[in-house]
């Protein structure tokens, strides 16, 4: 048993984040060809953002099940089956974009993508909460954990909306922007840094 890569993972996820809010704002782009031409900011963000959050997202979902940091039976397997699901389908919905990103491919089947992982996030809070009484999940820390899952079904919502023209970049740039926030409380306090809250 080796310890929990929560923390790592959601370092990759900030990089992830970041970068493509920052793009999503309009921060550092020339111009509108910007960031598809070659050199651009979006070959910047695929490989500093996007590709830095599937590499760390997945090694965290694989070192979930392998190393079962959380316990191999019961609701400590559980709850590792449960953020190595949602770990590994972040980092392959990354690791989509990177490349779509690099190529200058279409964005909008990564936004449909993103609308079918919104359904599958949707589903994981749900078992997040089916498991947070034999878990004993402090009810702060949990809230708070819940809080950061919706606030990437926004960002989620957001990637489909913004590659299918339905929504201003820069709204879809501050989503990514509140997710930073949560992925920051999973990272120090899911992470083991420091005590949940309510611990």
């Amino acid at each position: 048993m080796g310890l929990a890569p929560i923390t790592i993972g959601m370092v990759g996820l900030l990089f992830a984040l970041w970068a493509n809010g920052m793009q999503l704002l309009g921060v550092d782009q020339k111009s509108v060809d910007d960031s598809v031409s070659e050199g651009g900011s979006g070959y910047a963000v695929a490989i500093a953002g996007s590709g830095m959050g599937a590499v760390t997202l997945l090694f965290m979902s694989g070192w979930l099940v392998i190393a079962a940091p959380l316990g191999d039976e019961g609701v400590g397997a559980q709850l590792g089956l449960l953020f190595s699901s949602i770990a590994g389908m972040y980092g392959l919905l990354w690791l989509g974009a990177a490349v779509v990103q690099l190529r200058g491919w279409d964005m909008r089947v990564i936004g449909n993508v993103a609308l079918l992982c919104l359904g599958l996030q949707v589903i994981q809070i749900g078992l997040l909460a089916s498991y947070r009484v034999a878990a004993q999940i402090p009810l702060p820390h949990f809230l708070a954990v819940q809080a950061a899952l919706v606030g990437y079904v926004l960002v989620l919502y957001g990637f489909w909306a913004v590659t299918h023209g339905r929504i201003s970049p820069k709204v879809v740039g501050w989503a990514c922007m509140l997710a930073v926030v949560g992925t920051l409380y999973i990272m120090v306090f899911g992470g083991g840094l420091l005590d949940p809250l309510g611990m």
